[in-house]
C-alpha cells in the first residue's frame, strides 16, 4: 500500500470552511429585532474574524487528518466498504483531496482485476442464466466476444414482430441482435415481474437497481433460428452461484 496517502499532512491553510465534529455544540446568543438597523449594526471586529477563520480551518484539518488514519485503520484490517466509505467522507470535506481520490480510484479499480468469471451465452436457449449474482449500485462490467449466424423464421404482417413480452420477444428499445442483459430477484417467482432489459453489446460497465441473478440474451424474434455461441467475460463486484 503506498504511504503517501496517509503520511501526507493537510495543510491548514488549504482548508476553507468550519467543520463542527459531532458531539460538539455551540451556544449562539439570541438575537434581538433592532428597532434601527443602521443605528444598532455592529461591525465585525476583524482580528476576531481572522482568529475564527484560522480555528475553523484547523478543525477542519484535525477532522480531515482523523478520517485518514481512520481509512487507513480499515484498509489494513481488509475492511474494503468501510475504507471505501470513509475515503468518501473525506472528500465530501475536502473535494480536491487528490491522495484520497487517488486511493478510492485504486480501490474501486482493483475488484476489476482480480474477481473474473468467463461463460457462454447459447442464442438457441433464450434467457442465460450467467451464474453470478450481482448486488445493488454494485458495479461490474461485462466483455462478449463472438459472432453468430441468424436466420429469420417467422411470418410478418402489417404491425411488424411482436415487442410486447421481454422474456419471448424481441425488445425494441435494444438494437435487434445485440446482446442484453437482465438482473432478475430469485425469491420472486411470479410471472409478472417486472424486467428492465439492458444493452450490454461488446462492451459495458453498469450496477444493478436491486440485488438478483444475472440473466443474458440476444436480442431476437422468438422463432430466429442461431448456430454459435458468446463468450462473455464478467468482471467487478459479484458472486459466482453455487455450481457455476
Amino acid at each position: 500500500m503506498p504511504r503517501t496517502l496517509w503520511t501526507r499532512n493537510l495543510s491548514v491553510a488549504a482548508l476553507a470552511f468550519l467543520i463542527v465534529a459531532g458531539g460538539a455544540s455551540i451556544s449562539l446568543s439570541q438575537s434581538k429585532k433592532p428597532k434601527d438597523k443602521d443605528k444598532d449594526k455592529k461591525e465585525p471586529n476583524v482580528a476576531q474574524v481572522r482568529t475564527l477563520e484560522t480555528q475553523a480551518e484547523k478543525a477542519k484539518a484535525e477532522y480531515v487528518n482523523g478520517l485518514i488514519a481512520v481509512a487507513q485503520g480499515f484498509e489494513e484490517q481488509g475492511l474494503t466498504d468501510k475504507t471505501k466509505e470513509t475515503l468518501r467522507s473525506i472528500l465530501n470535506v475536502v473535494p480536491d483531496f487528490e491522495p484520497a481520490q487517488l486511493k478510492l480510484k485504486e480501490i474501486e479499480e482493483s475488484v476489476f482485476q482480480e474477481n473474473s468469471f468467463e461463460f457462454e451465452v447459447d442464442a438457441s436457449k433464450g434467457w442465460v442464466n450467467s451464474g453470478v449474482a450481482v448486488g445493488k449500485d454494485k458495479p461490474f462490467r461485462l466483455q462478449a466476444d463472438g459472432t453468430l449466424r441468424v436466420i429469420l423464421n417467422e411470418t410478418v404482417g402489417p404491425e411488424g414482430l411482436a415487442t410486447d413480452d421481454p422474456l419471448t420477444h424481441q425488445i425494441i428499445s435494444i438494437p435487434t441482435g445485440a446482446l442484453m442483459g437482465v438482473v432478475r430477484d430469485p425469491r420472486d417467482t411470479s410471472k409478472d415481474q417486472k424486467i428492465s432489459p439492458f444493452t450490454v453489446g461488446k462492451e459495458l460497465e453498469t450496477a444493478s437497481k436491486l440485488d438478483g441473478v444475472l440473466f443474458l440474451k440476444l436480442n431476437l424474434p422468438a422463432n430466429t433460428q442461431s448456430k454459435g455461441k458468446m463468450r462473455v467475460t464478467i468482471t467487478g463486484n459479484f458472486q459466482k452461484l453455487s455450481g457455476s
